[in-house]
């Protein structure tokens, strides 16, 4: 409600992990752990959730220095120790600024998919490059899909990708530049409408770019030739000989 950036902290799970909000300047910070067992990858369920950008198993702690004045502020800071088996001296493993006063990215444009006879079958939308006055990087793109330029309300495809996911030691967002985007799930002969926004590094959201029109034409993907209705349907009818 204040629309001030905002942070929290919290434990449970044994490892750190730091996720923001996707809609508001809003940290979620888990500081473990400090002693104790740390919960390794794969000893027990895990979940890539889409807020979080990053998640470690490894001994450490997170210092926060905050900067009043005229362009107030707060850094972050992740120092690691390792773990059982690897020794870290203090190493700094991840870092983020949040400010007050912080521009929001120029309003993107959408360049494809736009006119008609689009091939539904798999749609590589593109967006313009990332601007910002700032010279904030570019932290996160929002995409969504509707039947209807005046409600995106229930889009029938909504999708955010944030720059970095550290998920099991692997950054799986490596080498994915946020302005193109893969969608498989149109159908042949419809009209469709999307737009698109950028966030910077800082959390602050650009404006949705202006809905694009497009009239998707009919498929390249033929039938299922080689249906197989007892396979298919289950096995219940089948006879197992040895």
């Amino acid at each position: 409600n204040s629309g001030k950036p905002s942070i929290h902290f919290f434990g449970h799970t044994h490892g750190y992990s730091r996720g923001q909000s996707k809609n508001h300047n809003h940290l979620m910070i888990n500081v473990a752990s400090a002693g104790g067992n740390l919960d390794y990858w794969g000893e027990y369920s895990n979940n890539d959730y889409d807020e979080y950008t990053i998640s470690q198993d490894e001994y450490g702690y997170v210092l926060v220095e905050i900067d009043a004045g005229d362009d107030p502020k707060f850094t972050l800071k992740r120092f690691s120790l390792g773990d059982e088996n690897i020794f870290k001296n203090n190493s700094l493993e991840d870092e983020i600024t949040i400010r007050l006063i912080n521009n929001s990215p120029e309003k993107p444009i959408g360049i494809f998919p736009t006119g008609t006879n689009i091939n539904p079958d798999c749609v590589t939308f593109l967006g313009n490059s990332f601007y910002d006055q700032d010279e904030d990087e570019h932290g996160a793109t929002h995409w969504q899909i509707s039947a209807d330029c005046n409600d995106f309300s229930s889009p029938i495809f909504d999708e955010w990708k944030q720059f970095e996911n550290w998920y099991y030691e692997i950054n799986t967002q490596e080498n994915d530049n946020l302005i193109d985007q893969e969608v498989n799930l149109l159908q042949e002969n419809t009209n469709y409408c999307w737009r698109v926004r950028y966030r910077d590094k800082g959390l602050a959201w650009s404006e949705w770019s202006d809905p694009v029109t497009f009239e998707t034409g009919a498929s390249n993907l033929s039938e299922n030739l080689l249906e197989n209705p007892e396979a298919e349907n289950g096995i219940n009818s089948w006879t197992v000989e040895s």
